[in-house]
């Protein structure tokens, strides 16, 4: 059968010519339904800014029309080509031929069969057919079809997308981010450089998104958004805040130049309050003197040249400010969700921000006095919601915070101010769910004198209290004791025992009662006991010996009663003590001044172990004159007398007698 094989050459040319058109022509309109279709996102996604979310629906919706007007044409051509007999019966048409080479072929395939009629037959048709394909042109009347114009639109519309895309190179790129779902932005006249949240920054431009930064607030207080523009700069953008299923549209004003130079203004304020805000000042000096807020900011922040920094471009007015650009803003209502935002300044615009609200610690605070051990008083707390503490003077005051709403604070530091004294900061330290002052080495270890004081939180989220917690603890002093002596006679013998009636009081308790004795010797001289002198002689000394001094008095130191630790006596005290004055060998002319010492019971320093020494009251004198028994007994009738006379005018004054007169 090998005269057939040139037919079947020619054919199976035929037969990939034919598929390579049709291909060609399916892909060619695959090619420019894809750019005509790129061609048409980019122009609606340049004109109107599309979201992602709708960026994906157009996509698809391009995609689906698309692929459905080139389906069928990409479908036939890339289908296997078309058998040998169906490409001669094309040809025989073409040449307007019998069946002679769709018979030969079928021939030739057959073989020997006898049921397709005489052999002899069978191969003069194959010989006449492989004679015909040597003459016949086979590619007459097979043309192209659809492939030049195809390939022409492609060329052209590839043209225009190869120069649309040196033209604009910028929005080219950002296209194909943005075909990727990414969040860039085209090109645009106004330029957005920063983009401030409570003085944070969300967003620059160098950021590798056009959506804000997260920023987070505490909740209640003010938001305020900052924008800073280059470029064209309309007078006005528009901010839309979203909040649940609530959206609220608020202008965003330019800021003028006088506005801006207020803000410095306040800056400089802020830093001549005693003592400096240093935060609100570096906040507000920051969009038109950076270099004051930068010093601010430091570490150890430099005042000094901060203040002299404003002041300079204060003095130089408008002329300081930056021209090539400008700020916008405006404040966020205040709530207690979380808040959504985007913006729109001219033809620039953000992604959509979020702003975290976050809750302010909840701080409770506590404070125990805890009363010196002689007091008895134990502890004192000061009721819930107080910010005043009445404590017993040298206290211990123990000052502790908690966190109610259970958020975990960073630190937390009290300022203790005493009068006329510089603030000193405390750190708290952590006790388990409390934050405690540690008293020692601070005025509250003691407390001596008033004490104001605040505390200071700062949470995880660097938040603070929005007012730190204010209070002052007032000292309650320890009153000195007080007491009295009196005796009935005044004159006495030398070898005499007068009885005291003693009263002594005191705030919380006593330490000691004690009698201090003077005794002058107006006739002689104490002399001093001579050498050789029998002590049988002198007197028993059941009292302490006095004490001589050159000037002819001498002193004598005589306890009454002492009080132990956790004595509790009733208060006032109230007692009778016989003072013998033998021992004091005194003599008619004498004179003895008894003088009662109250010594009560406070201690200086209660963590001490040194016995405490306390406060010593001396009561009014009393005078003791020394006579014999003529001088006694005339000392008694004249107290008898007096007495007597003042009985007599007191029954007058009753009576009424001698009122005529």
């Amino acid at each position: 059968m090998a005269p057939l094989r040139q037919l079947e050459q020619k054919l199976t040319r035929l037969r990939w010519y034919r598929w390579s058109v049709a291909a060609g022509g399916s892909l060619c309109a695959l090619g420019i339904a894809l750019l005509w279709s790129l061609l048409f996102l980019a122009a609606l996604d340049i004109s109107f800014q599309l979201p992602v979310s709708q960026r994906v629906v157009t996509i698809g919706i391009v995609a689906v029309v698309a692929a459905g007007l080139v389906w069928k044409r990409v479908a036939a051509g890339v289908s296997w080509p078309a058998d040998q007999q169906t490409t001669a019966l094309l040809v025989e048409r073409n040449h307007r031929l019998d069946t002679d080479l769709v018979a030969a072929l079928q021939f030739q395939a057959s073989g020997l069969d006898a049921r397709l009629g005489s052999p002899r037959l069978r191969q003069s048709v194959i010989e006449r057919a492989a004679k015909l394909a040597e003459s016949l042109d086979f590619f007459q009347g097979i043309g192209a079809g659809a492939l030049p114009a195809r390939a022409t639109t492609l060329s052209l519309t590839l043209a225009a997308t190869v120069g649309l895309a040196l033209a604009f190179p910028a929005h080219a790129e950002v296209f194909w981010k943005r075909l990727a779902l990414g969040s860039e932005h085209y090109p645009s006249r106004v330029q957005l450089d920063q983009v401030l949240v409570n003085g944070a920054v969300v967003l620059t431009r160098e950021s590798p998104t056009f959506g804000p930064g997260p920023a987070k607030c505490a909740e209640g207080r003010p938001i305020e958004l900052l924008v800073r523009c280059s470029g064209l700069r309309p007078v006005q953008g528009d901010l839309t805040v979203r909040s649940g299923g609530q959206e609220v549209q608020l202008p965003l004003p330019k800021l003028s130049p006088r506005d801006r130079l207020q803000r410095l203004r306040r800056a400089e304020e802020a830093l001549r309050r005693d003592p400096p805000d240093l935060p609100a000042a570096a906040y507000l000096a920051k969009l038109d003197c950076a270099e004051a807020a930068e010093l601010l900011q430091q570490e150890q922040p430099d005042t000094i040249a901060a203040a002299t920094a404003l002041a300079e471009r204060l003095a130089q007015g408008e002329t300081a400010l930056d021209s090539d650009v400008d700020w916008y803003a405006a404040e966020l209502p205040r709530h207690g969700a979380d808040l959504r935002y985007d913006l729109r300044i001219g033809d620039a615009w953000t992604e959509e921000g979020r702003i975290e609200v976050l809750a302010l610690p909840t701080i409770a605070l506590h404070a125990v006095a805890m009363a010196p051990e002689y007091a008895g008083l134990g502890e004192v707390a000061m009721s819930q919601g107080a910010r005043q503490l009445r404590v017993l003077e040298g206290s211990r005051v123990d000052l502790s915070i908690e966190c109610l709403n259970h958020k975990p604070l960073e630190s937390a530091w009290a300022m203790l101010m005493r009068d006329g004294e510089t603030p000193q900061r405390v750190p708290l330290v952590m006790d388990g769910e409390r934050w405690r002052l540690p008293a020692e080495g601070t005025p509250l270890w003691q407390v001596r004198e008033r004490i104001q004081f605040s505390l200071h939180v700062l949470d995880e989220d660097g938040l603070e209290l929005p007012t730190p917690i204010t209070g002052q603890i007032q000292m309650r002093p320890d009153r000195p004791p007080s007491g009295s002596a009196t005796v009935l006679h005044r004159v006495v013998l030398p070898q005499a025992t007068p009885r005291l009636s003693i009263r002594a009081a005191d705030d919380f308790g006593l330490r000691e009662l004690r009698l201090r004795l003077l005794v002058e010797h107006p006739q002689q001289a104490i002399e001093t006991a001579a050498p050789g002198v029998d002590a049988g002689n002198e007197p028993p000394a059941t009292e302490p010996p006095a004490s001589p001094s050159a000037s002819g008095t001498s002193e004598t130191l005589i306890p009454i009663r002492r009080f132990v630790d956790g004595e509790n006596s009733p208060l006032p005290l109230e007692l009778e003590h016989p003072l013998s004055l033998a021992p004091l060998q005194l003599a008619k002319g004498d004179r003895v001044k008894i003088t009662l010492e109250i010594v009560d019971n406070q201690r200086r320093d209660p963590a001490s172990d040194q016995p405490s020494q306390g406060n010593v009251f001396r009561a009014d004198p009393l005078v003791l004159e020394v006579s014999d028994e003529a001088g006694v007994l005339a000392a008694v009738s004249e107290t008898d007398e007096q007495s007597e006379r003042k009985l007599n005018e007191l029954i007058q004054q009753q009576l009424g007698i001698g009122d005529s007169e």
